[in-house]
Formats: structure tokens, C-alpha cells, sequence
């Protein structure tokens, strides 16, 4: 069987969520909206801390980011990253699920079989 290997450079979570997205399905805005709390979920994991990425204050960090006033506008987006399954409610608490999550590698290696 023969294959191919593609590499391709993902230096930011934003590019990563890119590369990942012909099955994921999500908008521009989704996938913003969602690396944001990618990058403050992985802040709070490295500094050992036990708390929900879409915790309210953490909300309020992303709309900052985001560069809006009112988190609650927020709360669609999750929905909506909850119905197309790239987090999951588990203990009454949405989360991220794990293999959106990039590790330190910059770049994604894809293996096409034939």
C-alpha cells in the first residue's frame, strides 16, 4: 500500500482548528471563538489549575479577546461548538475535547494511503 505524507506548518491553535476543519465544519468566527478558549484552557492547565475553560470568567477572557463587550454573546457559540461536538458536557461542565488540543509540535504531519 502505498501512502504520502503531507506536513503542514500549524504554529498557532487558530491554524491548527484550520487544518483540522474539512471535518469539524466550523465557521471563521467558531474557529476564533474556539482557539481563544484553547489557549486560556491550556494557560490554566500549565499553571495547574482545575477550571472550566467556560467557566464565566474565563467567558469574560475570551469576549475581551474577542473584542467584545457582553460575554453573554458568547453563550451561542458555545451551543452551537456543543451541537457540531468539539466540546461535550461532562459533570454538568462544557469542555474541550482533548484531541482539539494542540501539543507543542508546530506542525501537523497528515499520512494519505492509497
Amino acid at each position: 500500500m502505498k501512502s504520502k505524507k503531507i506536513k503542514a506548518k500549524a504554529d498557532t491553535t487558530f491554524k491548527y482548528l484550520q487544518l483540522l476543519n474539512g471535518i469539524l465544519r466550523l465557521t471563521d468566527k467558531e474557529m476564533s471563538i474556539l482557539a481563544d478558549f484553547i489557549d486560556l484552557h491550556k494557560k490554566i492547565k500549565d499553571a495547574g489549575l482545575d477550571i472550566s475553560p467556560f467557566s464565566t470568567d474565563n467567558k469574560k477572557k475570551v469576549a475581551e479577546m474577542q473584542g467584545r463587550e457582553d460575554f453573554n454573546t458568547l453563550n451561542h457559540y458555545i451551543k452551537k461548538l456543543n451541537e457540531k461536538g468539539v466540546i461535550e458536557l461532562k459533570d454538568g461542565k462544557y469542555q474541550i475535547r482533548e484531541f482539539l488540543i494542540p501539543g507543542d509540535e508546530d506542525e501537523i504531519v497528515f499520512v494519505l494511503k492509497k
